[in-house]
Order: structure tokens, then sequence, then C-alpha cells
């Protein structure tokens, strides 16, 4: 599918700027050697982010590319979010609104769907920036070593306004497992079909860390390549399970370091206990000022 124009999809209502009355520079329908590109499919787990969801999905059929596969995965939401994806359900080549094992089993059975030879998925609650499907796919194009391809991402608060940026840089695998294990934010992030079936998907056993663990699988089995732009913006929200979970988050991470072989040891748990002694003086120096 050749991804619609703002004039194909439904009016934004009371909102500007991408992806509501702004959208992607559409790519040409081949490459210039006259090869067609490479079909990108990308999944979107979501269950009741109904707040977010029309913005996520917009930002993906505004890549202005010549052959995206859209596919939306929810998990039975109670919230309206099937309203939303029903007025976008021409644009999508699948969608599903009925409960399921959690988001790892949701995105496994969606990329199972899927028949693009890239594969990305966003959550329901973040967004890709202008043309980040493109570049994603000009580095598969340019090299068929390359397994993955990820960029910087913008974080971003529950009105949508960027607070920081997560910059990124070029893989190392052993800075990867042993130092900044969410250095590759996932929202940016891109694979080939044969690395993900190679490595079995999703670890579904995962909550928290199961991109960080496949980041770590597949990175063995090729080339990871940095796109030094930002490709996706990160939103941090109440609702959010990172924000929900922290205490749920970190031993899960620490867990899948062990699986690859990092250290109890290492920087990361170094880090996390930082993180921690932090949190503790927080709440301390805050009930003695109470």
């Amino acid at each position: 599918m050749r991804c619609p124009s703002l004039l194909d999809l439904p009016p934004a209502a009371e909102r500007s700027g991408w992806p509501w009355t702004e959208e992607s520079p559409r790519l040409a329908g081949a490459m210039a050697d006259g090869r067609p590109w490479p079909r990108v499919s990308v999944v979107t787990p979501t269950f009741n982010q109904r707040a977010f969801l029309e913005e996520t999905m917009r930002s993906v059929l505004l890549q202005g590319y010549p052959d995206l596969e859209y596919l939306v995965v929810d998990g039975g939401s109670t919230d309206g979010s099937v309203e939303v994806i029903l007025r976008y359900a021409d644009r999508l080549a699948y969608w599903v609104s009925q409960p399921d094992g959690g988001q790892s089993h949701a995105l496994n059975a969606g990329l199972r769907k899927a028949s693009g030879e890239i594969l990305g998925w966003l959550n329901g609650d973040d967004t890709y920036e202008p043309g980040a499907v493109s570049e994603a796919a000009r580095v598969f194009a340019a090299d068929p070593a390359v397994v993955m391809a990820y960029g910087d991402c913008a974080n971003v608060n529950g009105a949508g306004a960027v607070f920081s940026v997560s910059r990124s840089r070029p893989f190392d695998y052993d800075r990867l497992l042993r130092h900044w294990p969410n250095f590759i934010a996932q929202p940016t992030v891109f694979l080939r079909r044969e690395a993900l079936v190679a490595v079995g998907g999703l670890d579904e056993t995962l909550e928290f860390a199961m991109d960080y663990d496949l980041w770590l699988r597949v990175g063995r089995l090729g080339r990871a390549v940095y796109i030094p732009r930002i490709q996706g913006r990160f939103r941090v929200h109440p609702g959010s399970k990172t924000t929900r979970y922290p205490d749920r988050f970190w031993p899960e991470v620490r867990r899948v370091s062990r699986r690859h072989g990092g250290g109890f040891l290492s920087p990361m748990l170094v880090r996390h206990l930082r993180d921690e002694f932090y949190l503790w003086r927080q709440r301390v120096c805050h009930r003695g000022v109470g």
C-alpha cells in the first residue's frame, strides 16, 4: 500500500502540525536503480490508549512511503480505542480487538501476520517522526547485511511536548549489554524479517525488557546501523508501563542482561542502584520537610 496523503485521511479535529496537518515528503515509487522499495510492515500493539492512538496511527500512515503495510493489534480496549481504529480501518492491512496474553504476545501475533521484508512496531502512545520509515528503508536497501536500524528519540509528555532527546550512538554490543541497556530507543527501531524469524521473535515471558532482549539477540546476527536523526517520539505519561512499574522494570532488565552474559556488578546494575538511592533520598527528604 502506498501511504495515503492528508486528503485521504479523516480531517484533524482542532489539532495542527505533525501528523495532523502535515505529512512526510513522498518517496518516489522506485529506487534510483529502478528496483522497488522493500515492503515495510509496522505493527501497533495497544490497550486503552485512545487519548494517543489516533496520533500514533496518523504518524505511521502519513510516512509517504511507497509500500507500507500497517497492522493494529488491540488487546480488547474498553475506552473507545476501537472507534478510533475504525476511522482508519480502510487503510489497515489487518486489525483486531480482543484479549491477548500481553504486549509481547500481541506483538508476535501481529508480526507473524506482517508480510514486509522490514518490520517495526510502534506502541499506541508513541509516534514516528516524518520520514522515519523512508530513512530506515534506505539503510536496509543499501546493505543486505543490515539486520537492524535505529535512531535518536525525542521524549515527550502526555501533551506531546518534548522535554528531552535520547541520543544514541553507533552499535556496540558490549556497551549495549553492560553499560546503557536502553540507548536503543524502541520507537526508532526497524528489523529485517529474516533476523526476527531467526531469533524466534519476542520472548513472551518478558513484560518490560522484551525489546532490550531482542536487540541483544538480533545484534549478534549482522550489522546494526545507527541513523543520526530523531526517528521517533517516546511518550512518558502516568499510564505508561515504565512510569507505573519502575520496581518491575529494572529487575527484568537486569535479568535479561545476566542472561546474555552481563555481570552481576555490571555498570548497568550500578546505575540501577544509584537511581534507587536517589529515589530513596528524595522520599526521606520529603518526609523530613513534611
